[in-house]
């Protein structure tokens, strides 16, 4: 009686064990499955520790929709930071330079409210640009070109081979400077109409107009006062040291050489007039002294000897005047003196 009992415990046990295993056709797991070996000769402990470490970096990677980076990326030399579909734009270091290749068929832009441009230090400035402002150039930290809303300012000296101006452009000097022309000791300074040299100041100072030599033997320097006909030459002739004024207007009128001026007016002239010249004074009343009338003026007048003529060159003019020798120049007078004197009104 008591075996059967036991039987019948121990076949309660089995029914219970049983009912707590797998299936072999498959089934869930409620617990854990341990084992002190490996399964399928895969060692499950170690492999746990791989995995681990596999999610930790994938955990810790940039997706590739884009992210923040919160650390560092480095490249090595010649390793590119590369964008663009054709790789446009490569950044890199060659082991000795750093660039900033753009590769593209279009502009490389650098947008910004304010740039600059600096050492590597950032203590010194090379290029600034300000939006709406001036774009300035620096040269050891100083300013030395910038732009402004009429053109550029420069600080310091501008050297250049060729200064060109556009059509009726100026070099105008702050107001209250003076403009000064410098070039260098032993040269000369040129003014000129494309290839022709129309003025030059030599290395010693001679200013020489229309050409770049001294004036020689029959050549002449052009002048023009104001504007038309008004035109005068300065000639150095006969190997001499003589001046020559020579007009290029009209012979057949009475022509003003020069004008002597002082805070009187005009007190005195060098005209001509065919092949005449007078020497005109100025005879007001007002601007003389100590006046005698008690001489022999008809004695004087006959020792100018007072002629009726005509010059060689114009045989159609008479004049009257007088005819000076070497001997008799200093007490010539001309005809024009002689007839002021005459209708002076104090004479």
């Amino acid at each position: 009686m008591s075996k059967a009992r036991d039987s019948v415990e121990d076949l309660k046990t089995l029914d219970a064990n049983l009912a707590a295993k797998l299936p072999k056709s498959g089934g869930a797991l409620t617990g854990a499955v341990t084992t002190n070996s490996t399964f399928d000769g895969v060692d499950i402990a170690t492999r746990d520790a791989v995995l681990t470490s596999t999610t930790t970096t994938a955990n810790a990677a940039l997706p590739k929709a884009g992210g923040a980076v919160t650390g560092n990326v480095t490249f090595g030399d010649n390793n590119k930071a590369i964008f663009g579909a054709g790789s446009d734009l490569q950044i890199y270091h060659d082991g000795s330079n750093s660039y900033i290749s753009d590769q593209g068929t279009n502009d490389l832009k650098i947008l910004a409210t304010d740039f600059q441009l600096k050492n590597a230090a950032d203590n010194e400035f090379m290029i600034t640009g300000v939006t709406d402002g001036a774009v300035t150039l620096y040269q050891n930290n100083a300013a030395k070109i910038a732009t402004t809303s009429g053109g550029v300012a420069i600080t310091g000296s501008a050297t250049a081979t060729t200064f060109q101006a556009n059509a009726g452009g100026t070099f105008t000097t702050e107001s209250g400077n003076d403009l000064n022309i410098v070039y260098p000791e032993g040269r000369s300074l040129f003014v000129k109409e494309a290839g022709t040299t129309h003025l030059t100041v030599d290395n010693v100072g001679t200013l020489i107009v229309g050409g770049t030599t001294k004036v020689s033997h029959g050549q002449s320097i052009p002048f023009q006062a104001g504007e038309g006909g008004n035109f005068f030459t300065i000639q150095r002739n006969d190997g001499q040291d003589v001046l020559e004024v020579n007009t290029k207007t009209d012979t057949a009128v009475t022509r003003t050489h020069f004008a002597l001026n002082n805070s009187n007016g005009t007190v005195g002239t060098i005209q001509t007039q065919g092949s005449g010249v007078a020497y005109n004074t100025s005879s007001d009343h007002r601007l003389k002294e100590n006046v005698d009338y008690n001489w022999d003026a008809t004695t004087r007048l006959k020792q100018l000897k007072p002629a009726r003529f005509n010059f060689i060159a114009d045989a159609d003019t008479t004049v009257d005047g007088v005819t000076t020798t070497k001997a008799e120049h200093e007490a010539a007078y001309t005809a024009s003196e002689l007839a002021k004197v005459a209708a002076a009104e104090d004479f």
